[in-house]
């Protein structure tokens, strides 16, 4: 098994319950341990769809070659770092001192998912996945060293921002501001 995915599956086990144990110890407030399993929520819904497309998405190296962990848990795990993603995106709003409410702040939450994206795509697309280039409804946008980069994994940090931040308006209309606010 590749080093990476010994990391990936550590940090995936970790991350729900560093963010529960911050959430009962009052770190964070408990609208941010929503926010963040909302975000999971959403990463989930592109992931699991990555691995039910036939032929979307190639793993290389996974630990075991199954259908049961390419399908069950390898989407669950990206979309636990997913989920952190969009609360990074959210303390950057803070951080810049942005209304969370303001379409400035859905601008920060999508530029950081958007360039993670970039990162993450460029740094393991090739190495850890690889995309079925030959797929009509995601075409490539460019090619790299032999390896193709396609729309969907892009286009996705473009609208599940906007989804998680109508999600933090949504939380602050039914439970109120707190953490979610200054």
């Amino acid at each position: 098994m590749a080093p990476f995915f010994y990391l990936d599956i550590i940090w995936a086990i970790l991350l729900p319950i560093l963010f529960v144990i911050l959430a009962l110890t009052k770190v964070i407030c408990t609208n941010t341990l929503i926010l963040y399993f909302y975000g999971v929520f959403l990463g989930y819904i592109w992931e699991l769809t990555h691995a039910l497309v036939p032929d979307f998405i190639h793993i290389k190296g996974a630990p075991v070659d199954s259908k049961w962990f390419i399908v069950g848990v390898y989407p669950l795990m990206h979309a636990i770092h997913d989920g952190l993603i969009f609360i990074i995106g959210l303390c950057l709003v803070f951080l810049l001192n942005i209304n969370v409410t303001s379409l400035a702040s859905l601008l920060v939450i999508t530029s950081f998912g958007f360039g993670v994206a970039i990162i993450v795509e460029l740094v393991f697309n090739g190495k850890q996945w690889e995309y079925d280039t030959n797929k009509p409804g995601n075409p490539v946008l460019f090619w790299n060293n032999n390896i193709g980069y396609t729309l969907w994994p892009w286009l996705e940090w473009i609208i599940a921002p906007i989804l998680f931040w109508l999600g933090i308006i949504l939380v602050i209309k039914l439970r109120g501001p707190c953490g979610l606010t200054r």
